[in-house]
């Protein structure tokens, strides 16, 4: 069965035929297998996967009863806090169950669960844990978590124990070195390429991988790389193409040849590997449909929603929206009761006359993360008008009414390692207030919000960011709405521990496991020097993520890579594997003379190389000691071959010797043991190389009379003690049975000199050593401005920092001005080849352009290498850009409205970052648009730099016609850049037109509709646009001065008018409007409303079903009096009860008791209320009714009970059917 990923984490382990040992220390052995049962620290599920795998073995999988009663057993004796849990590899995927430490399902666990196992939430607790049932007073299979800190459970074979205890082979292994830095070794990559979108007009492009290996690799450049149509890339392929190292140059990308998948091959003399695929891509963004969208009817107070028909597009685009011209742009920050979503729609939460328009919908093509764009001009288009209109109704206190589109999450699937974007939106009256939760495990700690909290974004978001995710959104003290969306993380393959180099003993086997974190699952492949692996009888095993090589030589030696892939993408790991054959050599770790004390404890290491792995003997004096691997007394040979002398006496003193030997040959080496009564230290501490945030131990082992004293081991870090009870990154403890200092979560600030000194009351001895940290590299030093150019750039200069092991390969520049404070990226992934000076060592630098002048200046730098970025520079001091002139034009001219004889522009004040220079100001021009060779006329004196409106006077006869206006930026030192012309109008004068033929019409007892003639919309009567009409309305009986209006935006032919008495007469009449005012009344007109709808409301209401899609409906009917209108009939509405009421269906029939619901969805319950109806309206409705396609569901309560319609289906519970039953008896 295919196993499905829940973000477990994986390790290589490493299977090589070997001898019995002897469970490690600390370890428990059971039936041939070792166990470890850790306490602390608690460690996440991927953490607790880690730790386990660091040792070569795995979290433990429960193969038969009899192993289970052991760990149960062993918990029950040994764990006091009964409410902890350990954690196990087995875990729940897609409903099946299975061990991941050997690949077993499990069928069903037989007894083995705890009692309330039911009570899983299967959701989010996919692992199996050990815990305590109360009930059966044992320790019990269980279900938790994978985020939650517990202790773990490890397993290894009692064959492969020694993997614990081996000591680690490298590349030296074997050689007359022991620096790594300097022995040949295969190809292994330190860049990756990424994907490119180019679009018509890119520029020139380049994609790049890089890679260390000795001898220096060379790279090649397929595309289509392992199918039928691969094709090498190179200027022999075209001379558009450039390769420089590893670096692909391709100059006038051609959309049409260049888009595809391509994969780099890096080789030396050692093998080859393939880089990750990367895939140029033709970005392209279709025009919209010139159809025109239909208008949008909304009412004043009420939600709605505009869509945007997006045209086809390739592969992302952003959406923004705006009004009537591109001088209105929607900005929800300034107009809350708006909403763009990424899924391109325009909410309003609740509309307003002011919204009425015509709206435009921008969509921007852009690239998904992990993706550039090759170009700074990215296609835009914008669609067609959609028009909104706005129909007017009393205000209510309405929501909040979270809509059906939320929440929602982008992208979907939401990927780790990329930004979450989760929105929320509700319909109802401002303000309203959102907040976000997670069930059970609370938000994570790297979320910001937007848009009022409508959006909340997860930064870099981890599959542990999973869940369940609520929005509540809250009006006032009473009135508030919660709707949850469950977020599931997916990730494309990563390895979170990588293939290792494997240095092998030529003729032995091994088990190669590759398995990565990936949702969903990965599927794998090998490769060998960048070809497919298949299987081999006797030879080679391929068995998914598992290789298998017996009896390796050098047929097998060569580049591997393990290759695992999902629907979200493919990643390779790779590693080199070596056989070797030689005799055993002491040359490189020789037997240390040593001097130990009377009394105590001596252990003499023996280290030799060999392959295979040489047999140890051990001799003093010339004569063989009669000591055993594994043995017991006072002299032991250790499982890893070192001998462990106990009690010292002076007759231990002497010459011991090392043998070692394999079928090639032997070696051996001698070294003198002098007994001494003085303390002594037999294991010193030696120097050390640690990656950052990582742990380092140093060895530290005294021999000393334990019959006469006690001893401490005491630490320095230079000549400072090391206080073990206050500083958490030091504790001591063992290691290989030696006493040591670790140094945990290493910082670069620990590295230096550390000495041990063993003391007992009568005297001390004492060794040194030096640790060093290696990571990302430190921070570049003395960052300043070499020149101040005229050309508004800065030359920066730097001094780079400490490469903590690793070359640095790229930059990153940021910049702060003085008036915002805020750190931005100026560029990033700058090459250091782009960045070397050639005034000294070590400096480097870069021409920042584009500055604006007049402002100040800050400006750090981050440097990279293998490890990843650094620690930014201190901060260089303020550097002013020499004030100039403004360079920037003024952003959003527009304008027009205000009084008669005005014309009025209005544009967004310059930043002050961009003002130059002191003295700012603005220059406002303008002229008829009709006089396009007139003269401009200028605002004098200029505007203040404060101000965003200048307002001058015109000719009253030129009212509301077009004027070209723009803004100029000035400032003491210049003029700066003119706006773009705009095209606004004057403000308009008082109408002149007047509504004909105004009548009335009665629409139900408490609302009428106003019918007219519209007015001419043109400068001649209306001395400007309509922009909406005006009814005035008042009870027969009171006068004009009681009257009351009701607007109705737009050039319309009639308006309702709402909230009027039952029963009454009115006078009406009509006027229209413009910006500047009310136009001229029109004549009277009289309208009457009905009487009042029915009182009554349906009783007895009864629902069955009918047929497969329909129900039936009875009911007793209602009857009216003189206050009512004549009944006419009823309606029913119906809608899903986990919907809000609005979403009702309806259905109208005539003075009858019974109708037929049609479309009833199967497995779907139902409300329903009736009401009677006439011409005042609609009448009282009867009280809710729930029903299903079964029919009526008695005594329902929809909070409590998950009923959910399930009386007609025959998943229907044993509880309901009997229930029902009992009411169908009494009824």
């Amino acid at each position: 069965m295919e196993l499905r990923l829940s973000g477990l984490a994986y390790l290589l382990l490493i299977t090589c035929v070997t001898a019995q040992f002897d469970c490690p220390l600390n370890w428990v052995e059971y039936n041939q297998r070792c166990y470890k049962f850790t306490f602390y620290p608690t460690l996440t599920f991927l953490q607790a996967t880690g730790a386990c795998q660091a040792d070569g073995a795995s979290l433990v999988s429960v193969d038969d009863d009899a192993e289970n009663a052991f760990i149960s057993t062993w918990l029950d004796e040994n764990v006091v806090d009964k409410n902890i849990r350990f954690y196990t590899s087995g875990m729940d995927i897609a409903g099946s169950y299975r061990w991941e430490g050997d690949g077993v399902i499990l069928l069903n666990g037989g007894g083995h669960w705890v009692t309330d196992i039911d009570s899983r939430k299967k959701a989010t607790q996919t692992q199996i844990v050990y815990e305590f049932d109360p009930l059966t007073s044992t320790f019990q299979w269980g279900w938790a978590a994978r985020m939650k800190r517990l202790p773990y459970i490890c397993e290894i074979s009692q064959a492969e124990s020694y993997r614990i205890n081996e000591a680690a082979r490298d590349f030296t292994y074997g050689t007359s070195t022991l620096d790594e830095s300097v022995v040949e070794k295969g190809p292994k990559i330190i860049q990756e390429p990424e994907s490119i979108l180019i679009i018509r007009g890119s520029p020139t492009i380049h994609i790049e991988c890089a890679a260390d290996g000795i001898p220096n690799p060379t790279y090649y450049w397929y595309k289509n790389f392992g199918t039928a149509n691969q094709t090498i890339v190179d200027q022999s392929t075209s001379d558009r193409y450039t390769i420089t190292n590893g670096r692909l140059t391709m100059a006038h990308p051609d959309l049409e040849f260049d888009p595809g998948d391509y994969q780099c091959v890096i080789e030396n003399k050692f093998g080859s590997i393939l880089s990750n695929p990367v895939r140029i891509i033709a970005g392209f963004l279709s025009e919209f449909s010139n159809e025109p969208q239909g208008t949008v009817n909304g009412y004043q107070y009420q939600g709605t929603v505009i869509n945007c028909n997006t045209p086809a597009y390739n592969p992302e685009v952003l959406f923004s929206w705006y009004k009537t011209d591109t001088r209105y742009f929607v900005r929800p920050r300034l107009n809350p009761h708006m909403f763009i979503s990424r899924n391109g729609k325009l909410y309003f939460s609740e509309l307003q006359p002011s919204d009425h328009g015509q709206y435009y919908c921008v969509v921007t093509l852009t690239a998904p993360a992990g993706q550039r764009v090759a170009s700074q001009q990215r296609p835009m288009e914008t669609s067609l008008g959609i028009g909104l209109t706005v129909t007017s109704e009393n205000a209510n206190e309405y929501g909040p009414l979270i809509h059906n589109d939320f929440p929602a999450a982008f992208p979907s699937p939401p990927m780790r390692g990329r930004d979450l974007r989760l929105e929320c939106f509700a319909y109802g009256k401002l303000p309203m207030y959102y907040t976000w939760d997670r069930e059970e495990y609370g938000l994570p700690a790297n979320v910001s919000y937007e848009d009022a909290k409508r959006v909340m974004i997860i930064h870099d978001v981890k599959l542990e960011d999973s869940g369940n995710y609520v929005c509540h959104v809250k009006r006032g003290e009473r009135a508030s709405a919660s709707k949850n969306i469950f977020v599931a993380i997916e990730a494309e393959p990563y390895f979170m521990y990588p293939l290792k180099d494997q240095h092998l003993d030529k003729g032995s086997s091994v088990s190669w496991r590759c398995q990565a974190i990936a949702v969903p699952i990965a599927t794998y492949a090998w490769f060998k020097n960048s070809k497919p692996v298949e299987s081999v009888p006797d030879d080679i095993e391929v068995r998914g993520n598992v290789l298998v090589i017996h009896q390796a030589d050098k047929r097998h030696e060569g580049m591997y890579q393990c290759l695992a892939k999902n629907s979200h993408g493919l990643t390779y790991s790779n590693a080199q594997l070596r056989t070797l054959n030689f005799k055993p050599t002491f040359s490189k770790h020789p037997l240390k003379t040593t001097v130990a004390t009377q009394g105590g404890n001596l252990t003499i290491v023996c280290s030799p190389e060999g392959a295979p792995y040489p047999i140890i003997t051990w001799l003093k004096d010339g004569g063989q000691l009669s000591v055993t691997q594994g043995g017991v007394g006072r002299l032991m040979q250790l499982p890893n071959g070192y001998l462990l002398i106990n009690d010292l006496t002076q007759s231990d003193a002497g010459v011991y010797t090392c043998e070692a030997s394999n079928d090639l040959g032997k070696d051996s080496s001698s070294a003198t043991i002098y007994v001494t009564s003085r303390t002594t230290l037999v294991k010193t501490p030696t120097n050390q190389l640690v990656l950052v945030n990582n742990t380092a131990f140093f060895y530290c082992q005294a021999s000393y009379d334990q019959t006469r004293h006690d001893l401490a081991y005491v630490w320095y870090f230079y000549d400072r003690r090391i206080d073990l009870d206050t500083e958490p990154h030091f504790t001591v403890g063992t290691r290989d049975t030696f006493h040591g200092l670790y140094i945990r979560y290493a910082q670069y600030t620990h590295q230096g000199i550390y000495k041990c000194i063993a003391q007992t009351p009568q005297d001390a001895s004492s060794a040194s050593a030096y640790l060093t940290v290696y990571g990302p590299p430190g921070e570049p030093a003395g960052v300043y401005a070499k020149n101040i150019n005229n050309d508004r750039s800065i030359d920066l200069k730097w001094t780079a920092g400490l490469t903590h092991g690793s070359s640095i390969l790229q930059y990153r520049i940021e910049y702060l001005n003085v008036y915002d404070m805020v750190w931005r990226v100026y560029k990033d992934n700058i090459d250091i080849a782009d960045t070397i000076l050639t005034d000294g060592p070590s400096k480097y630098g870069y021409t920042v352009d584009n500055l604006s002048p007049g402002t100040q200046y800050s400006f750090r730098v981050t440097a990279y290498n293998i490890n990843g970025y650094g620690e930014p520079s201190v901060p260089s001091k303020f550097y002013a850009i020499p004030a100039a002139a403004p360079v920037d034009a003024v952003q959003g001219v527009g304008g027009g409205g205000g009084s008669v004889g005005e014309l009025r522009v209005q544009w967004e004040k310059l930043p002050i970052g961009q003002h130059g220079g002191p003295g700012l100001h603005y220059k406002v021009y303008w002229r008829k648009k009709d006089n396009i060779y007139g003269k401009w006329l200028v605002s004098d004196p200029p505007v203040s730099g404060e101000k965003e409106e200048f307002i001058t006077i015109i000719e009253h006869q030129n009212y509301y016609i077009e004027y070209e206006v723009k803004v100029g930026v000035v400032n003491d030192l210049g003029a700066g850049p003119n706006s773009s012309v705009v095209v606004i109008f004057s403000a308009e004068d008082m109408p002149l037109a007047t509504p004909a033929n105004v009548n009335g019409q009665e629409l139900n007892a408490t609302a009428a509709d106003i019918f007219w003639d519209p007015c001419p919309d043109d400068r001649e009567h209306m001395k400007g646009r309509v922009l909406g009409y005006q009814v005035n309305y008042w009870l027969e009986g009171q006068t004009y001065k009681d009257a009351m209006f009701s607007r109705h935006l737009g050039q319309a032919d009639y308006g309702r008018i709402i909230g009027l008495d039952e029963n009454a007469d009115y006078w009406v009449n009509a006027q229209v409007y413009n910006t500047a005012g009310l136009g001229p009344k029109s004549e009277d007109a009289r309208v009457s409303t009905w009487a009042s709808p029915p009182f009554l409301y349906p009783e007895y209401v009864n629902v069955t079903s009918r047929d497969g899609s329909s129900i039936n409906v009875w009911w007793r009917g209602i009857s009216t009096t003189i206050l009512e209108e004549a009944l006419r009939g009823y309606k029913l509405h119906y809608w899903e009860s986990s919907q809000d009421m609005n979403t009702a269906q309806e259905v109208v029939v005539g003075k009858v008791t019974h109708a037929v619901i049609p479309n009833v969805e199967r497995g779907i319950t139902y409300s329903l209320r009736l009401m009677g109806y006439n011409y005042g309206g609609d009448g009282a409705k009867s009280p809710t009714v729930y029903f299903t396609l079964g029919g009526q569901l008695q005594g329902v309560d929809l909070y409590t009970t998950e009923i959910l319609a399930r009386g007609f289906t025959t998943r229907m519970s044993l509880t309901l059917m009997v229930t029902s039953l009992i009411i169908t008896w009494f009824l």
